[in-house]
């Protein structure tokens, strides 16, 4: 019975969290959004400046790579420099490649963030979680999920997983216990 509901807590508790936390960072990301098209479109805003690198950060953690993109500048009448930036070094620059694109990185990562906060009361999410954990711990872990060798293993050890699970449940229907 005791573990019954300290199973209930922790799993309430890990909700909470998940929801909690990805709300707070789509309300964050909307609110920098906010700032930093107040800064580009009235260049008065200043003060996204020191928010660089948290809007760097909130973006990786929803799963966005930084993009380059290719940047014209006149030097002078009869040169103009071709180069090809790092849209976050660069995102505070006035030039329009660079706010389309960071305009962009924000509708996507406000939209995981948006999309994370549903997954986190919809069961159908906790319950491929609980399917798929060794696979998900796997990746977490840093092995290479598009080989060949890692796919083979990551099959096995979800498979591995799936048949404990079912024998472990299927002995505790039968109160049959071991040591």
């Amino acid at each position: 019975m005791f573990i019954g509901i300290m199973l209930i807590a922790i799993s309430l508790i890990a909700v909470s969290y998940k929801a909690t936390s990805n709300f707070f960072k789509y309300r964050r990301l909307t609110s920098l959004k906010d700032t930093y098209e107040n800064y580009i479109t009235q260049k008065s805003d200043w003060s996204v400046h020191g928010n660089q690198q948290e809007i760097i950060e909130l973006f990786k953690k929803a799963g966005l790579k930084d993009k380059t993109v290719l940047v014209s500048e006149m030097i002078d009448p009869m040169h103009i420099n071709n180069a090809y930036v790092s849209i976050f070094d660069n995102m505070m620059k006035f030039k329009g490649e660079i706010i389309n694109n960071m305009h962009s990185l924000f509708c996507q990562a406000i939209g995981v963030y948006k999309r994370r906060c549903f997954d986190s009361i919809n069961p159908l999410y906790w319950i491929d979680f609980l399917l798929f954990l060794p696979q998900k711990t796997i990746i977490y872990l840093g092995f290479n999920e598009g080989s060949k060798t890692a796919t083979a293993i990551i099959k096995t050890i979800n498979v591995i997983y799936w048949i404990s699970s079912i024998g472990a449940a299927f002995i505790k229907l039968m109160h049959i216990s071991f040591v």
